[in-house]
């Protein structure tokens, strides 16, 4: 498992030793930087994490894709994408779930954060993925109008049997504590 842990400047990779409820760090990466919504992907024999990542703080978690991949993520290196940061755009860069496999494609949900964090959802085609070479192109949006008092969904994981997504609701509050 790698949760969220932008604040900690770091990635961690924990093991369960009593699943749910016990885990342990197995490994720590990407010292110094801020990175959220990791995803990893196996793909072409190697695996690949997608993250939007940040070297100062300030700077917008929002705007650049970067891509590592490796061997074995349990012991070697990350090597980073020789294009990196492959995207730079707050519409399609920051990861919104794991990749869909989908009729022989590939599919990276994205955040689309143009005037709000996270407001929709977008699905972009894999082209190409190598250690040289990234390309996607947009296929389609998710926006949250379909859901009453929804105001962003930034999150869309599936299986073969169930899809959650991940919805920020407005709530009319009459005091704010």
């Amino acid at each position: 498992m790698i949760p969220e842990g932008s604040k900690d400047r770091d990635v961690k990779l924990y093991k369960a030793t009593d699943f749910p409820h016990k885990w342990e760090v197995t490994r720590t990466f990407f010292q110094g930087k801020e990175a959220v919504d990791m995803t990893l992907f196996q793909f072409d024999g190697k695996w690949w994490l997608f993250a939007n990542m940040i070297d100062e703080p300030g700077q917008s978690l929002n705007e650049e894709l970067h891509i590592f991949y490796c061997d074995d993520f349990r012991k070697d290196v990350w090597i980073p994408h020789t294009k990196n940061p492959v995207i730079c755009s707050v519409q399609t860069s920051r990861p919104a779930g794991k990749i869909i496999s989908y009729k022989g494609d590939f599919y990276r949900p994205s955040q689309n954060s143009v005037g709000s964090y996270g407001y929709g959802t977008n699905f972009n085609r894999i082209i190409t993925l190598t250690p040289d070479e990234y390309k996607e192109e947009f296929v389609e949006e998710i926006t949250p109008d379909f859901i009453k008092n929804a105001r962003a969904i930034h999150t869309y994981n599936s299986s073969d049997r169930l899809t959650v997504i991940d919805v920020v609701h407005k709530i009319r509050r009459f005091f704010n504590p």
